[in-house]
């Protein structure tokens, strides 16, 4: 599946922030993680809001241009990156397979 990438364009020269600009990676797999239920209240800082959470793991192909800021859209829906995105590389060879972004979506 293709996957595109949301990303902030550069601001202008006082500082205001950019529209955000948009390009396609791929083809990409994505590997489902654990869902839950988040449930705020004074010790987690909130005024009492609930949300629901997917987190999941996208393979895209080696040297895909996806940043930790990033947003990425999948089927219509926006997932928010979760880290740094990593390049797995062959042990013994030392090519690089494959990019690894941790992603999860928040639904309120």
């Amino acid at each position: 599946m293709m996957v595109t990438v949301w990303r902030r364009g550069a601001g202008g020269k006082f500082g205001d922030g950019a529209a955000l600009v948009d390009h396609e990676i791929g083809p990409c797999v994505m590997q489902w993680g654990t869902t839950g239920d988040v449930d705020g209240g004074t010790t987690a800082g909130d005024d009492f809001r609930e949300g629901d959470y997917v987190e999941c793991e996208l393979f895209g192909p080696a040297g895909a241009d996806v940043l930790a800021s990033d947003i990425l859209e999948v089927d219509g829906v926006r997932y928010r990156v979760q880290g740094r995105p990593i390049t797995q590389a062959f042990a013994r060879s030392g090519r690089l397979t494959n990019t690894v972004v941790r992603l999860r979506e928040v639904s309120a």
